[in-house]
């Protein structure tokens, strides 16, 4: 056997174990989102904005702003519907914490890189812009 076959995705696993900061399972802290993709769905169903929840825990009708990186808000409003992802299928949830990936719909503008979060946050998550949302 040649010493270089790879026979699992695991020396990948333990490099973004090694490299990519664990959740703050702060439950009591104010919780920021990062919004990497941006969705738009036919009637009756909501835009949604895909991330991962940096810190704390979110909730479906929580009050949220969304902050562009620079920390202007963009928007306030409620997450109207949560969506967690369990392998490939949406599933819906009435909350998600610190590490979860959810799809939230409520707030409708929104880029990639801003930063949803609770409304005491001042500060938005460090990020870089990647794609702009594209007009309607």
């Amino acid at each position: 056997m040649d010493k270089d076959e790879r026979k699992d995705l695991a020396p990948l696993f333990d490099l973004i174990i090694a490299h990519v900061p664990a959740p703050k399972h702060d439950l009591e802290h104010p919780s920021p989102c990062w919004a990497t993709t941006l969705e738009y769905d036919s009637l009756p169903r909501p835009e949604f904005s895909t991330g991962r929840i940096e810190t704390g825990v979110a909730r479906v009708n929580m009050p949220l702003k969304v902050l562009h990186r620079e920390g202007m808000v963009l928007e306030t409003g409620r997450a109207t519907k949560l969506l967690s992802f369990r392998g490939l299928e949406r599933v819906p949830v009435d909350s998600a914490e610190a590490g979860d990936i959810i799809a939230l719909a409520g707030l409708t503008t929104a880029n990639v890189a801003d930063t949803f979060c609770a409304p005491e946050v001042t500060t938005p998550i460090k990020a870089r812009p990647i794609d702009r949302r594209p007009s309607r």
